[in-house]
């Protein structure tokens, strides 16, 4: 409806002697489409928002056995969330450190057994927990 309303006035703003009222209309016809578009945008994020927010908590619930109905507060959720990461970062860099030195370390008789096993135990922990 307010795009049609915006090519009529436009149409009639073209044509009028007196252009004044038509472009005042116009700008409102205007601003109507441009507040309906940040609805959509506010919409669109409040939706991502509340389904990350699910996907959250589901993490935090398979992490945390028995708090299948318990709903974590937010700050902690976002606490919880942050240390995870910090964590997977960790564990980043010890793969790549341990890839790297086994990358290196490999000659014509293989791996070298410390090297494997500290490749080895940089994997230990790595699937999600």
């Amino acid at each position: 409806m307010t795009d049609d309303l915006v090519k009529r006035l436009r149409d009639l703003a073209d044509c009028a002697v007196d252009v004044a009222p038509y472009e005042t209309m116009l700008q409102a016809a205007h601003r109507i489409e441009i507040l309906g578009m940040r609805i959509r945008e506010f919409e669109q994020t409040l939706d991502t928002l509340q389904s990350d927010v699910r996907d959250a908590v589901k993490m935090w619930r398979y992490a945390n056995p028995g708090n299948d109905v318990k709903w974590p507060d937010h700050a902690n959720l976002c606490g919880w969330l942050m240390d995870k990461a910090k964590q997977d970062a960790e564990r980043i860099e010890q793969l790549e450190e341990a890839l790297g030195a086994l990358w290196w370390g490999v000659g014509e008789n293989g791996a070298p057994d410390e090297l494997l096993e500290k490749t080895k135990d940089a994997l230990k922990g790595t699937k999600y927990d």
